[in-house]
């Protein structure tokens, strides 16, 4: 079971020994079952291993972690995956559970789009269909900042059912978003590292996969893929159909004082990603997509900017914040308004609210007035 929880965790056998405070030779004999661990000790490895200790007391190894295929830099696709991020995925799978726990299914929820596209679809109309679903009006982003952007589109996500979560500890280049298209309760989680503006695409990119019903859950493997490529560039031309309509891109003034030259300008690029609340290189696909450049191009910018240093601290372009917000801010009102109706009903203790969302009770009061003046 040891070996197991360590495994799981993503850690080495010199990495696990020193976090515990013993020799590898010797975690290697309890692994095997040759020797013990003092109380103290196997206390400690719990608390390494991220389990409860009764979980080491069972007859049969847990399922193992489902790993959900996510967006990676692509010079980074084949590492595999950090002690943290196999934690991170851990806890929002707990988080989809206990909002499944605490909800009555169905009550609220028509999760009927999950899987209710396919690639045959044209992905242009699919992006369409979708900012209609959300309610996104033409004018939403004139004139507001890139918070704002993302938390409209947050907040559309999470009124149709999708809970959205931030992950954080966790580096851009290992891994930027992931969805669990299952229901009751698909999941989007998108990487805080990561700027506001990618985060937008990152969310509609994987919205885009719950609509295919294609979370691809895959096993644990010493490196870890990207994803079908059909899938991916299918949920690329969705997302930015729904950021970037094409009537509104067209109609700016950018492009229509556009020479017929395929080649666009920094500053050009700049405006319209500016315009449109997305990075530059989500305009030029876009562009690509409806015939205003060429794929030589698009690579060479591509290739271009994914050679610059990408963010490696949480973006703090936002607001600075105070724990309840964190809480809200990480979490997503939608699963923070589950735990927090579940104690009011008496479902759950106070003590569960502090476990399920992370945070001393004495913060328990500022959030609901903040989850109040949200909802």
């Amino acid at each position: 079971m040891l070996k197991w929880a360590r495994d799981q965790r993503g850690l080495t056998l010199e990495q696990a020994a020193r976090k515990i405070g013993i020799d590898v030779d010797k975690l290697e004999e309890v692994e095997s079952g040759t020797a013990h661990l003092s109380f103290a000790k196997f206390r400690r490895a719990a608390w390494t291993y991220r389990r409860p200790t009764a979980v080491f007391y069972l007859k049969e190894t847990p399922a193992s972690l489902r790993i959900p295929s996510f967006r990676r830099i692509a010079r980074h696709s084949n590492r595999s995956l950090s002690p943290r991020l196999r934690l991170e995925i851990r806890r929002i799978y707990q988080k989809r559970n206990s909002a499944i726990s605490l909800s009555e299914l169905g009550s609220e929820y028509d999760w009927d789009y999950v899987g209710s596209v396919t690639l045959d679809d044209d992905p242009e109309k699919v992006g369409q269909t979708v900012r209609a679903m959300f309610g996104i009006s033409d004018m939403f982003h004139v004139g507001v900042r890139d918070y704002h952007a993302f938390n409209t589109w947050r907040g559309a996500i999470e009124r149709v059912g999708t809970l959205v979560f931030l992950i954080s500890g966790v580096d851009v280049e290992e891994m930027r978003g992931f969805s669990i298209a299952e229901k009751p309760f698909p999941v989007i989680a998108a990487n805080r590292r990561d700027g506001v503006r990618p985060r937008c695409f990152t969310l509609l990119h994987e919205f885009s996969h719950i609509l295919l019903g294609d979370s691809s859950i895959c096993e644990i493997s010493p490196a870890h893929g990207t994803g079908n490529k059909s899938h991916e560039k299918f949920c690329n031309h969705v997302a930015g159909a729904a950021l970037v309509p094409a009537n509104l891109l067209l109609s700016t003034r950018v492009v229509k004082s556009h020479t017929d030259s395929e080649v666009w300008s920094d500053g050009e690029l700049q405006q319209l990603a500016s315009r449109f609340k997305v990075s530059r290189d989500v305009i030029l696909r876009r562009l690509l997509t409806l015939e205003y450049t060429t794929t030589e191009f698009y690579g060479l910018k591509h290739d271009q900017w994914s050679r610059q240093v990408v963010p490696k601290k949480v973006d703090t372009s936002g607001p600075r914040e105070s724990i309840h917000e964190r809480v809200l801010r990480t979490d997503g009102l939608t699963y923070t308004s589950i735990v927090l109706d579940a104690v009011h009903e008496g479902t759950i203790t106070a003590a569960d609210v502090s476990e399920l969302l992370g945070m001393k009770l004495k913060h328990l009061s500022a959030l609901e007035d903040l989850v109040s003046r949200q909802e």
